[in-house]
């Protein structure tokens, strides 16, 4: 009669997704370790391992898409914000809704790339001369709204995006969901 042995495999990948909630943010490492006590629980641990990797690819892809949609809603956010500089107004950047609603945010190549398709999304993020309704006659200065810097780098009147602290907390939920 053989004898049944118990597999730690959970318990290990359990581990291994602690690790990997506790990167650190200076090197981007996983220091984590386990001990197994059997040749048993070896095989058992390479199989669940082998998988890992691509696991760990696709809940960093579910991740990318899931910030997408959260940068999506900061930049509007952003936008909307009554903290911009106008002589006149209320503050905030949107006046027909048209330059907010042209974004669009993608995932490509494991990238997350956005862009607005409004053609005077330039001047009304680096600021310029304009002539309202096409009147030749009159010229009026818009100043820079850099709605897009302040959200991805900081510095402006409206928060900066959290990337690194969303990314942690958006992966680590997705890995556990592909983990066995």
């Amino acid at each position: 009669m053989a004898k049944r042995i118990k597999s730690n495999s959970p318990q290990v990948l359990k581990a291994l997704s602690n690790a990997v909630k506790n990167l650190s943010a200076e090197a981007g490492s996983i220091k984590t370790g386990f001990k197994i006590s059997s040749a048993a629980k070896l095989d058992e641990f390479k199989k669940v391992a082998k998988k890992f990797p691509e696991q760990v690819q696709k809940a960093h892809e579910q991740t990318l898409l899931a910030l997408a949609d959260e940068l999506y809603i900061a930049l509007g956010e952003a936008m909307e914000s009554k903290v911009w500089n106008w002589d006149y107004g209320d503050g905030d950047i949107v006046d027909t809704g048209q330059l907010r609603d042209s974004l669009t945010v993608t995932v490509e190549d494991n990238e997350i790339k956005f862009s607005y398709g409004a053609e005077y999304a330039a001047v009304v993020y680096y600021g310029g001369y304009i002539h309202p309704y096409g009147n030749r006659n009159v010229k009026i200065y818009m100043p820079a709204r850099p709605w897009v810097k302040a959200v991805l780098v900081g510095g402006g009147p409206v928060p900066k995006f959290p990337f690194l602290t969303k990314y942690r907390e958006i992966f680590v939920e997705k890995l556990n969901t592909e983990l066995p």
